[in-house]
């Protein structure tokens, strides 16, 4: 029943299941939850695959394709848009979800039909063990593969940072004969697509085996992002108000405290950023301790602060880039204490416990060779080297848009 494409699928898939983020929130959940929770799980997990398939049905219905399409909404491809805008392209050259659009009733038709007849096409998936683990990959994928094969062939791009829904959009779109581009969206981005890109726009070398690109096309379809310059860190304002503490997505409510703990032992005025998908609510925050503007740029709130304080976020490398000085503190979020290894790599100063803070030694470590070293291994290349630029080759890149 499982195909070589389906098996790709499964493939990344599973890489993404095994990363240790998604662990450790599935064991929070789940410990949350209790027994009964893990008890119906395969139930609640077949009836989610079909249910999932549905709505992811609707959301690609929702693009009204173009040449170049983005699959998805909400913080990380409005990001994806600003930069394509900002690199030349117009804005009706892009499809992409509006927010206040809804589909129409015969999508929604369309939309349950595809899904029905997936669920016949994959009734021998229920005798296998194995296949029934994914499930919810495999019935996506099977659904967006039917739905896009019958769609005039145009670009899609996906983002690096792969949902269980991405991993399968992006098989599907190679399967049915679109156009995939692979654009990292992070440093920290590490998983796999389940197919090779047609295009790939890179922030460092590590995207080039991300978006499983052969040799021979190094340089023919990659185009690099523009990072800007690396601003010279600012050393001289570091014990000056205000802090800035940003906060991931797995950021727990009780974090305050520990985020308490730390304002009273700078002394510092305190801004905590929060993470755009964040649902965390404080109304009673301790004097000194703010919460930061949630419109307000990455860019703009880094420039305000004297001092960033992270725990596993892809902000702190970015914060380094504008020139602000970070932190790495264990406990902001239920991951372990550098889980991405940036302070194993020399790219920011780490402590465990708030007692270890020293304004001297993070002064210290920043001024190093090795941080320098572990800061460029991280975001190369840089300069010259980082061509072709997506901006300066921007016809190149519209002309490969087109499918033949």
């Amino acid at each position: 029943m499982l195909n070589t494409n389906i098996l790709s699928v499964v493939k990344s898939e599973v890489e993404r299941r095994h990363a240790p983020a998604v662990v450790a929130v599935k064991k929070y959940r789940e410990k949350q939850a209790g027994e009964n929770y893990r008890q119906s799980y395969s139930i609640r997990e077949k009836l989610a695959a079909y249910k999932n398939t549905y709505n992811g049905l609707c959301q690609v219905m929702r693009v009204k394709s173009k040449n170049l399409n983005l699959p998805g909404r909400g913080h990380k491809y409005d990001e994806v848009l600003r930069e394509l805008l900002k690199a030349g392209i117009e804005i009706d050259e892009i499809a992409y979800q509006n927010y206040t659009e809804k589909n129409k009733l015969l999508d929604h038709i369309n939309a349950i039909f595809i899904t029905f007849t997936t669920f016949l096409k994959l009734r021998k998936i229920y005798k296998s063990e194995y296949s029934l683990r994914y499930l919810d990959v495999i019935v996506r994928y099977v659904a967006l593969t039917d739905y896009l094969s019958k769609k005039s062939k145009v670009s899609w791009i996906i983002i690096g940072d792969l949902s269980t829904s991405l991993i399968a959009l992006s098989g599907a779109i190679k399967e049915s004969g679109h156009r995939l581009i692979y654009w990292q969206y992070s440093f920290l981005d590490f998983k796999h697509l389940p197919s090779s890109a047609d295009i790939a726009v890179l922030l460092n070398h590590t995207g080039l085996e991300l978006a499983r690109l052969k040799k021979k096309d190094y340089g023919l379809n990659t185009y690099w992002r523009d990072i800007g310059d690396v601003t010279t860190l600012n050393l001289e304002d570091i014990k000056k108000d205000p802090v800035g503490v940003l906060l991931n997505v797995h950021a727990q409510e009780n974090v305050l405290d520990l985020v308490t703990v730390l304002q009273q032992e700078l002394g510092l005025k305190v801004e905590i950023r929060l993470h755009p998908n964040s649902n965390l609510k404080w109304n009673n925050l301790p004097p000194d301790i703010t919460l930061a503007d949630p419109e307000e740029s990455l860019d703009d709130f880094a420039k305000r602060i004297s001092l960033g304080v992270c725990g596993n976020t892809q902000a702190q490398a970015k914060l380094l880039m504008y020139g602000t000085p970070v932190i790495q503190l264990a406990g902001l979020d239920m991951l372990p204490f550098d889980f991405h290894d940036y302070v194993k790599k020399d790219i920011v100063y780490g402590i465990r416990t708030i007692e270890e803070f020293s304004f001297e030694k993070v002064s210290s470590f920043y001024k190093s060779k090795k941080y320098n070293f572990g800061l460029h291994s991280l975001i190369g290349p840089i300069g010259i080297q980082r061509n072709p630029m997506l901006s300066r080759e921007l016809l190149k890149f519209k002309k490969n848009l087109k499918i033949e």
